[in-house]
């Protein structure tokens, strides 16, 4: 099933998924990012190098997440 994700597949499913997180438990804190709920904007790419990120910090994941969804904050 993840060679289905990172080919684009499921990527709308995978946005979906981080927008009801985002709206039953504040995954990004009090507002769902607008961005969030456009489809198509997921793409293949972004969520590769995001599943890449070795980084003990997840900084390429954080740097995506600002770049794609205009999210700031990540609750821990």
């Amino acid at each position: 099933i993840f060679e289905k994700i990172i080919s684009g597949m499921y990527l709308g499913d995978v946005r979906r998924v981080l927008c009801k997180m985002a709206e039953e438990a504040d995954f990004f804190g009090d507002v769902v990012p607008p961005k969030l709920k456009t489809p198509f904007v997921l793409r293949t790419p972004e969520m590769s190098a995001m599943h890449h990120d070795t980084s003990p910090d997840l900084r390429v994941v954080g740097s995506k997440l600002k770049d794609i969804f205009g999210v700031w904050f990540v609750c821990s």
